[in-house]
């Protein structure tokens, strides 16, 4: 890649990384703003269990949440990086990278929030 070229691509990428930033604000505020948050809790707190119901909680916004986001990440790290020649993923395995990282930054997540709930 020239130099020209790894510009161009170093600057969508901070483009793409501040567009996230802002989308991401975008969802958190209209959750909240919204009620779609207390909607959630109110739906997870059918559980007995308060830890249980967090757990719930982080799962579904985070289900959301990714959802909410696919679009900008196949763009970022799909069709960008093929724009580049920087990869030569095919759409199928590009999924379940997608797949693989989301299941695991999930079980991350539910364990980090379940402990500091458990701690607090």
């Amino acid at each position: 890649m020239d130099e020209l070229k790894a510009k161009q691509y170093s600057i969508r990428k901070y483009l793409l990384s501040f567009v996230e930033l802002l989308e991401t604000i975008f969802f958190l505020v209209v959750c909240y703003f919204f009620g779609f948050s207390s909607g959630l809790k109110n739906i997870s707190g059918f559980l007995n269990n308060y830890y249980l119901t967090v757990l719930v909680y982080v799962l579904s916004l985070s289900c959301v949440f990714y959802i909410f986001m696919l679009p900008l990440n196949f763009y970022r790290s799909f069709i960008l990086e093929h724009h580049f020649n920087l990869s030569n993923q095919n759409i199928g395995n590009w999924a379940q990278d997608q797949v693989k990282s989301f299941i695991l930054t999930l079980v991350i997540s539910l364990i980090l929030v379940g402990a500091f709930y458990f701690i607090v």
